[in-house]
């Protein structure tokens, strides 16, 4: 008999962490699962790590040969009996109740197909302390949706989805996207599908040096993210920046928000101003929503002035943006500030 949950774990060389995120899975409250641990071809111990686990609901798989993140998810979908697939990352770990409250949410709301979750950051410091931070994330299809544009709404070890988007929608995980390919897969699927978020913290996500999202991979994420957001553009809004590679957006769109002058704030105040206005002849997203992301992405902007000296009330701004924008961005400021001072 097929499990209701299929958990897909792609590993490479993740013997270090590796233990701790399967046995994350194995004290879930929700039994009705089976976990595939998808090798990589890994050069440490990382396959007799998984095959330690004497839990019959764990399947232990290798590929041939090292062919990528996109490669050994798209496997893992393949290989997947369950009618909900669940994704945890090699050193990433799932609190108990997530897979339980996860299913009851999925199963009460038939039209969701994509549900994820809060999460925490955390690292261990040199000295054994250790750091964490709560990430919350956009709740709600019309902000997880808005949010698209510039970011991506979900990290992936959170995630719960309906298998049959992939058996019967033909969606898959896109080679070219690296390791920014569910970032890619929530975009496209945000046109057509309803994407929620669990406003609870059911997940913890670990910052350490080996993995893939530091250096230079990171920077390999951002390039691939930037071509997701001009995809996006060009595909919702009818914009083409491509070509453009210092376009606003994509400094609006990168954390921390590093601000130059006044003029380059003042080329993020026009680009938004823009985007607003795209979206009320296309109605390709929400208003209200869209209008609240482009507001944050403007406070953040504003913060990078503020590190920078840089007034965010100069006459740069006063003439490209008007109404309802820097109100809410400053606001937004105000509020960052009175909680940073606090």
């Amino acid at each position: 008999m097929s499990p209701l949950v299929s958990v897909g774990m792609p590993v490479y060389n993740g013997a270090a962490h590796l233990a701790d995120s399967i046995q994350s899975v194995c004290v879930q409250s929700f039994p009705d699962w089976e976990l595939i641990v998808l090798d990589d071809c890994s050069t440490d111990d990382s396959r007799t790590v998984a095959e330690g686990f004497r839990d019959p609901r764990i399947r232990v798989m290798s590929t041939d040969r090292n062919g990528g993140l996109v490669a050994a998810r798209n496997r893992l979908v393949a290989e997947a009996r369950g009618e909900f697939i669940a994704w945890l990352d090699q050193d990433d770990l799932a609190a108990p109740s997530r897979l339980a409250m996860q299913v009851a949410y999925l199963t009460t709301h038939r039209e969701v197909a994509v549900l994820g979750t809060w999460t925490t950051r955390f690292s261990q410091r040199a000295d054994g302390t250790r750091h964490s931070q709560r990430i919350a994330t956009p709740v709600g299809a019309a902000a997880i949706r808005s949010f698209t544009l510039m970011g991506n709404p979900f990290y992936c070890h959170t995630v719960m989805m309906r298998r049959s988007i992939f058996a019967n929608d033909g969606f898959g995980f896109r080679e070219w996207t690296g390791n920014a390919l569910d970032y890619d897969l929530w975009s496209r699927l945000a046109d057509d599908h309803v994407l929620d978020c669990l406003p609870r913290t059911l997940a913890q996500y670990r910052v350490h040096e080996h993995q893939n999202s530091q250096g230079a991979g990171g920077r390999a994420i951002a390039e691939r993210a930037w071509e997701i957001q001009q995809e996006t553009l060009a595909r919702t809004l009818h914009i083409d920046i491509a070509g453009v590679p210092d376009h606003p957006h994509r400094r609006l769109a990168d954390e921390p928000a590093e601000v130059a002058d006044a003029a380059d704030l003042a080329e993020r105040a026009q680009w938004l101003r823009e985007l607003d206005e795209r979206n009320q002849v296309h109605r390709a997203y929400p208003r209200q929503s869209l209008r609240r992301v482009l507001a944050n992405r403007w406070a953040f902007s504003l913060l990078g002035a503020h590190r920078r000296g840089i007034s965010p009330l100069g006459p740069a701004l006063r003439s490209p943006v008007t109404g309802w924008l820097p109100g809410e961005g400053v606001a937004l400021l105000g509020r960052r500030l009175r909680a940073r001072a606090g």
